[in-house]
């Protein structure tokens, strides 16, 4: 039921994102509600919810948000958040990037592929026709993630950028599974606006979900 509702909540804000009417709309909503003071108790009983869902799906399912961070090429850090959506082995995902270099840009992705005996290999593409960037990255679950520390993916991704060949080292680039994003930043993430308005935003958090 609850994967449903969310499902429903998803689809809402799909539709809301393709009419900018509706989206300006309820952007303004979005901001009255936030200065109600109730959005801090919708967020955690959200946080419940999601954690309480993912941990009963894990027989084996990997939707939901994930965050990954590593190091590019000429020292540029770079995190970028996924929402994966599963539908038996097939999965597709939304992803922003989010890089040092970047600042307070974002580079927005789509992406598609299988999740298998515990393997996740995908492609992905940029939304915008005038990026040259695509790539693929191959992942696995790491078996020491998801009692008491977070669901990881760990892996190799590979990226071709500007007629270059970018990959990673082994297994050094790493998903880490969070129910933990602030409602607003969700919200704008599914209406693909900028969950974040700055890398260092992105960073507090990242760094907040080790403690």
């Amino acid at each position: 039921m609850l994967d449903l509702l969310f499902e429903q909540i998803d689809a809402v804000l799909s539709y809301i994102n393709t009419h900018p009417t509706l989206k300006t709309v309820s952007i303004g909503v979005i901001t009255t509600f936030i200065g109600t003071g109730m959005i801090k108790v919708t967020t955690i009983a959200y946080n419940i919810l999601t954690a309480t869902t993912h941990r009963i799906q894990q027989g084996f399912k990997i939707s939901g948000y994930w965050i990954g961070f590593f190091k590019a090429r000429s020292n540029n850090y770079v995190l970028e958040i996924l929402k994966v959506k599963q539908r038996k082995e097939n999965v597709n995902f939304y992803l922003q990037h989010y890089s040092v270099k970047l600042g307070s840009q974002t580079t927005h992705f789509l992406g598609k592929g299988i999740f298998r005996a515990n393997r996740f290999s995908t492609i992905y593409y940029p939304i915008r026709s005038n990026k040259q960037t695509s790539g693929a990255f191959i992942l696995k679950i790491n078996d020491k993630s998801g009692a008491s520390s977070p669901l990881e993916l760990i892996g190799n991704f590979f990226e071709y950028d500007n007629n270059e060949i970018i990959s990673s080292k082994h297994n050094d680039y790493r998903l880490k599974y969070t129910n933990k994003i602030p409602i607003l930043s969700r919200i704008k993430f599914n209406l693909r606006m900028r969950a974040f308005n700055h890398f260092n935003d992105l960073q507090l958090f990242y760094d907040s979900l080790s403690k």
